[in-house]
Parts: C-alpha cells; structure tokens; sequence
C-alpha cells in the first residue's frame, strides 16, 4: 500500500512539474509585454523608451518574451528635438522630434503629448506610428503640436483597442496607397476599437482609398466637441469609400470628405461587415451598426467615373438617424450617363434583422443639402431594403437631384410627419424602381404642416388593390405616405395644388 501510495506520489509531482513547464513554455511562447514600451527606429538604430526588452536567449536578436526596467532609457534627441518617456505614467512627449522612422507601441495605454512640429516618415513601410496594444488599451494622442506621419500604408493606429485625438493637437496622416488611419482588431466577438475625435483635436488624412477604416466587431469613429476629421481619397475602387467604418457617432465638430475614383464609391461608408474586406465570421452574432450623426458639419464630395457614386453609404445599419443640429452637405457626381448612385443610400447587411426594422429617421433642426449631376439617377435618399421605412418628422432637405427619394426595393414605407422639404426634381419626388410616381417638372416646396405641389402635374399609385383617393378623415387610413412597391397613399386633392400628407402630431 505504502509503495503504491508512493508511486501514485512521484506521479503526481510528475505531472505537476510537467503542467508547471507547459505553462512557463506556453507563457514564453505568448511573449506578452508587461509594460507600455514604445520602440522607436531611427535609420537602423532601434531604441526601446521605458522600459527595455528581455529576450529569449539573452541575445540582441532573440524573441522579446518580457520587459523590465533594468537599464531604462527615458530620453533621446530626435533631430532637433526630444522624445521622451516616462514609464510610470505611460505618456510619450513629443518635442519637435524628426528624423524617425517608426514608433510602435508595445503593449498598454499610451498619451503622447505633442509640442512643435514632429515628423514621423516612414517611406514605403507599413505600421508607421502603430499600437501593437492589448483588446481595450488606448493610445491617446494631445496636446498643442502638429504630428506628420507618412508611410506607405497603415501609417497610423491601432491593431487593437482604441485611439483617442484631444486637446487641439494636430495629426497628419498621409500614404501612398490605401489606409492612412487605421484600427482593426482579431475578430474576437468582444472586438473594441474607436477612433475617437474631440476637444478641438485636428485629423487629417490623405490616401488612394479606405484613407480612414475602422474595422471593429464592436467599434467605429466618434467625432465630437469642435473637433474636425479631414478625409481624401484620391483612386477608389471597387466598393470602397474614402472612409469606411463599422459604426458612426457625430455630436459635434467637422467631417470633410473628398472621394474620386472609378468604382462604385462612397465618402463615407459605415457597415457591420467592414471587418476582414467585408467578410466576418458569424455574422448573426454581431452587434447592429452604428449611425447617430446629431450635431456638426459633414461636407462630402464624392465623384467617379464609375456606375455609382455615394455620399453616405450604410449597409446593415438598422437605424440611420440625421438629427438635432445637424447639417450635411452632400454633392455626388459621375461621368456615367443613368449611373444608380445616390446621395444617401441604405442596403441590408448579413445579420439577422428583419426588413421592417431598418429605418431611416431625419428628425430635429437637421438640414440635408444635396447636389447631384444629370447623370446620377438615384435620389436624395434611396432605400434598398424591401419593407424598411422613411420616417421624415423634422428637418430640412434641400438641393436637386433627379428623385427627392427613389425606392430601389418594394414595400418601402415613407412616412412624412414634419419638416421642410425644398427640393428640385428633374424626374420625380418619388421613383419605384424605375417607374416615376409623381412627376414634378421642376420644383417641388413642402412647408411644415404640409406636403404640397404647385402647378404640377400629378400621377398618383393608390395603396395596393386600390387606387382610388382615400380620405383619412373618416378614418381609411392614417395620416403618412405609405408606399406598397412605394405607390402613394393620396389623402387628399386640391385644385390649385396637390396636398398629400396632413402633419401628424407627435405621440
């Protein structure tokens, strides 16, 4: 008994010591940091601020598997200028530094403060001023300085967590290829990413395409304060956009757009699918994507040579809200006699949402200004989601376009509550798939309390299976356009003009 006790014993300690290296090897093969270093490369000298690494091997070329502060090196001169770290807050400060090609972040949050003029070149690499971060750490960029930053792409941002420009710094991100600015992330479900824009905090990136792409499970660009995004993209393609991101948050602040390519292209291009080139495993399990746009100024500019050319693009985005003090410039053009394109258009994304969920809401003092040329045959808004609904219950549109809306799916609702609509249409107000509702001539003017056209001319689809007028004062219907394949609910007729919808009081 005492011999088998003893060698059930010396098993036990075998395996322990067993599982005890598997978890030291294991830990050694992950090589996770255990304090925010930021290695910076200057020509072929690289030198860690902070804290310094331990490899491996103990030699210069073996894999970094910890940091610790033995010899810990807190100051360079860069050029003219200084970096310097201090370990214990985490924070870079910036002073006029030039001459360095790469800074990399190597794990935990950093805040760099940025003083004078900084330049970071990169040439044609790729990572330039990159967070190799953990999920959920920040890199806070502010203070009073401008940081030029160029590379050929990826030149600045985060392989995970979140990025963060306060203060009234100034960053100047410029590539030579796609992806100026950049956050992505593993593809975890639990994904975090933000680029987010406040205080008076300056952004402002140039690339061929994607310039600015947030691809996050659960993340996208925030701009908010006085705070002020500045995007062009010189060579889109394909599907892609000036800025692409998985979700949208504007309260305040500026985002200019200039978007010029060959393919169907956007300005601004939000969807839930922006992670791996559109392709995301279990899609049903993610999060809706985001688009609240309150407050602040969007001035976007989108041209191609291509079929469509997009202002603001949101595909699998349920709720596309354009509210409060909003106000959006929006001109799109392209040189492609009857290109689809549109202004404003919604497309429904891979998760499971119904198609009745989707909605698009301009509500509050926003004001939408749209520009289209002749050849862009989309309208100011344009649906393409069977069954979703245009809630119009305040605002202003404003513009010309061919179409004030075309519905480019069938059962679309439009429900006209309240607002301003002072809109020029060459084809219609409302296009069904081709086939012109009501034709306009020119100039169509809705006043608050109103829908209503002056010496037009009037084709009118019933509800479906009826196509006579309806009076919803004796209760046949309730007071909104409400379109079947987008055919129109008239509510009622007037000699010198047509008026279709009542104003709906708010419930």
């Amino acid at each position: 008994m005492k011999k088998t006790l003893c060698v059930l014993l010396t098993l036990s300690l075998a395996v322990a010591l067993v599982f005890s290296l598997t978890f030291v090897l294991s830990a050694a093969e992950e090589k996770v940091p255990t304090a925010t270093t930021v290695e910076v490369t200057v020509g072929e000298t690289v030198t860690y601020l902070g804290y310094q690494p331990v490899r491996e091997d103990g030699e210069e070329d073996g894999e970094i598997i910890d940091y610790t502060d033995a010899n810990p090196v807190n100051e360079m001169t860069a050029g003219s200028g200084k970096l310097v770290m201090d370990p214990a807050t985490g924070t870079l400060t910036m002073n006029n530094a030039t001459g360095v090609n790469k800074i990399h972040v190597r794990n935990g949050n950093l805040n760099v403060v940025v003083t004078g003029t900084n330049e970071v070149t990169g040439g044609d690499a790729k990572n330039v001023f990159w967070s190799y971060s953990a999920l959920g750490n920040v890199m806070t960029v502010s203070g009073n300085g401008t940081l030029n930053v160029s590379g050929e792409r990826y030149v600045f941002g985060s392989q995970e967590g979140e990025v963060v420009l306060s203060g009234s710094v100034t960053v100047k991100a410029t590539s030579t290829a796609a992806d100026a600015v950049h956050i992505s992330n593993s593809g975890a479900t639990d994904a975090h990413g933000w680029l987010r824009l406040k205080d008076n905090a300056v952004l402002d990136a140039t690339g061929t395409e994607n310039t600015v792409r947030v691809s996050s499970v659960d993340g996208g660009i925030e701009i908010g304060g006085n705070a002020k995004l500045t995007v062009k993209a010189t060579a889109v393609s394909g599907w892609n956009a000036a800025v692409k991101t998985s979700g949208f948050k504007m309260t305040g602040g500026e985002l200019n757009i200039d978007a010029d390519g060959s393919g169907n292209i956007s300005g601004l291009n939000v969807q839930n699918s922006g992670l791996k080139e559109g392709e995301v495993a279990a899609n049903d399990g993610l999060a809706d994507s985001i688009f609240q746009l309150n407050g602040g100024k969007v001035n976007v500019k989108s041209h191609t040579t291509g079929n469509r050319a997009y202002g603001i693009f949101a595909k699998g985005v349920v709720k596309v809200t354009v509210g409060g003090t909003a106000n959006v410039t929006l001109n799109v053009s392209s040189d492609k006699a009857d290109a689809g394109s549109g202004a404003i258009a919604m497309q429904k994304g891979n998760h499971a949402a119904d198609a009745t969920d989707y909605l698009f809401n301009l509500t509050g003092n926003a004001v939408v200004n749209v520009t289209a040329n002749n050849n862009v045959q989309g309208g100011a808004i344009s649906p393409d989601v069977a069954g979703m609904k245009v809630l119009l219950d305040g605002g202003t549109v404003k513009g010309s376009a061919t179409n004030l809306i075309r519905c480019r799916a069938s059962g679309v609702i439009v429900d006209y509550v309240g607002g301003k609509i002072d809109f020029t249409a060459t084809t219609s107000i409302i296009d069904a798939n081709g086939t012109p509702v009501i034709t306009v001539g020119d100039k169509v003017t809705v006043a608050e309390g109103g829908f209503t056209l002056t010496d037009k001319t009037l084709k009118a689809e019933g509800p479906a299976n009826n196509t006579a007028p309806v009076d919803p004062d004796n209760g046949d219907t309730a007071d909104s356009l409400l379109f079947a394949a987008c055919a129109l609910t008239v509510l009622s007729v007037a000699t010198a003009a047509v008026v279709l919808v009542k104003k709906k009081a708010h419930n």
